[in-house]
């Protein structure tokens, strides 16, 4: 469904460039406006950050993954690639569909209406598949933020920093049940008493711009500790570029666009946001403390071994395997030499018995084909046992 969503947005990005509107095909998108002001770059870039945001969501799923520390790092920076490419053709379709000598005046800042009007005019009764694709991105993104929540509830309760009462996997279906049932109630809370208090456009604008003020410091936080990490646990491979320059740029450009947008105020209910994102990290810094004072620490510490859990688990299992075989696999590789030994002799034997009772003629009995056929099997089993003892671990499992 996904896919599907993604093929009628870009082709109807594509209707929009095949039939322009008012001022044809053209490089205006790509052009500083004259009445350009950094507010409304850095506003902009606020709902860019609310726009990309749910890339690390597939953090949370590494334990439900394979080699995640591989394959989680190409999901996020191909998804990431894929997006900026995606929201960048699209809005150059729609902007030049619906015409750029037009579009400040008659379609920016307007509602959902305008972008049904330009999909009739492009599609005409085709427009119900652009209301397809926008309800299926709104399950969708509802999809990903419970998979992603309730994992991240499961994580907490099993290492201590909730109640373990969250920790808890179903029996048959192995998902983290009690978690699932804590968001499904937290999201018909909001859902339906923010809806009714404040209107569901209302609810839908405040949370996202607590969830981007809230990220503003989570990737700053996140930069800073590539930093961390790279000049203490991962010396040998620090590079300045990469691990310094390039993470102060970040840090410096985001708490830039967090203090540019707060700066000017908020107003209405919005004003709410940064007290309700303080208290937050207030409550955060008290849990730390509590939990410093009394010695448990120990959920914190395993907070960043998420993603490296499952292949941690199979290469300890892989050990532990090898230890608890060794001993017994010796012994049969003993015995299975001895027998080798011992039925080539007992197969050399039969043949020469076999054709002295047959006058010299080079027949085999019944036995004589049965020594052969272990002594072949034995030795076939003994050079798949060499071949497994000089394979190499995997990478993973060595570091």
């Amino acid at each position: 469904m996904g896919g599907l969503e993604i093929a009628i947005l870009l082709a109807f990005a594509l209707s929009g460039i095949i039939s322009p509107g008012s001022g044809g095909i053209n490089t205006t998108p790509f052009q500083l406006d004259p009445k350009f002001s950094t507010g409304g770059l850095f506003l902009g870039i606020v709902f860019a950050i609310f726009a990309f945001t749910g890339f690390e969501a597939v953090a949370p799923m590494a334990e439900e993954s394979t080699n995640p520390r591989r394959n989680l790092p190409i999901a996020i920076v191909v998804s990431l690639v894929f997006m900026g490419a995606f929201y960048v053709f699209t809005t150059f379709g729609l902007a030049v569909g619906w015409g750029t000598n037009t579009f400040d005046s008659g379609f920016a800042g307007k509602d959902v209406g305008t972008f049904m009007d330009l999909a009739q005019r492009l599609w005409g009764g085709g427009w119900v598949l652009l209301l397809f694709a926008m309800l299926n991105s709104a399950f969708a993104v509802g999809i990903a933020a419970t998979n992603a929540c309730t994992r991240v509830f499961f994580s907490m309760g099993r290492s201590g920093a909730l109640p373990k009462w969250l920790g808890a996997v179903h029996p048959k279906y192995k998902t983290p049940r009690n978690a699932v049932i804590l968001q499904t109630i937290i999201t018909i809370a909001i859902a339906y008493v923010g809806g009714f208090w404040l209107g569901p456009d209302q609810v839908f604008f405040w949370f996202g711009t607590l969830i981007t003020f809230g990220l503003i410091g989570v990737y700053g936080l996140g930069a800073i500790g590539v930093v961390r990490y790279y000049l203490t646990e991962k010396r040998a491979e620090f590079n300045v570029i990469w691990h310094l320059v390039i993470p102060a740029i970040c840090v410096v450009s985001i708490l830039l666009v967090g203090y540019e947008t707060l700066a000017p105020g908020l107003s209405g209910i919005f004003v709410w946001v940064p007290w309700v994102l303080a208290a937050w990290i207030v409550v955060g810094v008290i849990v730390l403390a509590v939990a410093r004072a009394r010695g448990q620490e120990d959920w914190l510490l395993k907070a960043g071994e998420v993603a490296y859990e499952r292949q941690a688990k199979l290469c300890r299992r892989s050990r532990l395997r090898s230890a608890a075989a060794g001993p017994r696999r010796q012994r049969l590789r003993l015995v299975w030499t001895a027998c080798s030994h011992r039925t080539t002799a007992r197969c050399a034997g039969s043949r020469a018995a076999s054709r002295r009772s047959a006058g010299g003629r080079s027949i085999r009995s019944p036995r004589g084909r049965t020594c052969c056929w272990i002594s072949t099997a034995v030795a076939a089993s003994s050079a798949r046992k060499g071949r497994r003892r000089q394979a190499q671990p995997s990478t993973a499992c060595r570091s």
